[in-house]
């Protein structure tokens, strides 16, 4: 059982690269959002639904099975999760707030500078008599104050967290079963496709965010690797913690970032729904499929 413990980390990180980084690079080269909108949209939805099932059926019953031993009438893990909501909240609007004033702080300056490239901001802001080859390229870092960046960066750092403690635990744990390796492996494997939607939505045709698949499909890996040779894991109601506070941002970058942006999208008002329902059936199914019975 050594030996199939071992290959573990190979199979979360080739998963991984085939559900996110080859998908990713797929909707890259076919110009989805553009080419194909209804598809698009729907499979937008789709992910909301899966992340919307990461969210409320595995990382906050996860948490409050844990935590529910702390204060028996007193709903720790749900508040927690709303923690973690109000956090992203406050942080993508702080976020949002420092690049309005950076923003700001930029066109003062050039106007009192004289503004010498008069020409290429007359082009930049609509003049079209110098070209468009005159239009300057936006930095890779200006990329980053847009909201639905920061968002899907959010729901990076959340679910990278989330499944590299899955992993951690998969790896340090003693009586390896492939049956445990299958429940966290193949809700890996959809939450890699999930994020590979998001970031690719977030930045459309820029290659930029196709790291940030790259970053998932190693992140489980990694700590199947660190249990493996730690052979500890982190403390069961210290997990359930982050498991909360990362499934209240996950919640949050789904409502604001994906449903509300795509709810309004080319299908009709009821049809939207329906990917949604899939999504979350989807990640259900899997569940009743792979449960955590040890």
């Amino acid at each position: 059982m050594e030996a199939a413990q071992v290959l573990a980390p190979v199979l979360l990180f080739v998963g991984n690269a085939v559900c996110g980084i080859l998908a990713h690079w797929l909707h890259l080269r076919l110009d989805a959002k553009q080419r194909h909108p209804r598809y698009f949209c729907s499979a937008m939805l789709f992910t909301g639904g899966l992340l919307l099932g990461v969210s409320l059926l595995e990382l906050l019953p996860q948490a409050s099975d844990v935590m529910s031993g702390l204060q028996p009438h007193f709903p720790v893990a749900e508040v927690t999760l709303s923690s973690g909501f109000l956090l992203s909240f406050l942080g993508q609007e702080l976020l949002r707030a420092y690049s309005l004033f950076r923003n700001r702080r930029i066109m003062s300056r050039s106007s009192s500078e004289g503004s010498p490239l008069g020409s290429v901001s007359g082009s930049y802001y609509g003049s079209t008599a110098n070209g468009s080859n005159l239009m300057p390229q936006p930095r890779p870092s200006d990329l980053f104050v847009a909201p639905v960046v920061q968002g899907s960066l959010i729901l990076l750092g959340s679910v990278s967290l989330a499944y590299y403690l899955r992993s951690n635990t998969l790896g340090a744990t003693a009586d390896f079963t492939w049956k445990a390796f299958l429940t966290t492996a193949m809700q890996s494997y959809l939450v890699a496709y999930a994020v590979s939607l998001v970031l690719y939505a977030s930045a459309g045709r820029g290659t930029l965010m196709l790291w940030g698949s790259v970053f998932y499909a190693i992140v489980p890996a990694l700590g199947c690797i660190v249990g493996l040779a730690a052979r500890s894991k982190m403390n069961e109601v210290a997990a359930g913690v982050m498991d909360a506070l990362c499934g209240g941002a996950v919640l949050f970058v789904t409502c604001f970032e994906v449903l509300q942006r795509y709810g309004r999208s080319a299908l009709p008002p009821p049809l939207q729904l329906v990917p949604v329902a899939a999504g979350m059936g989807i990640w259900a199914l899997l569940l009743y499929l792979f449960p955590k019975g040890h």
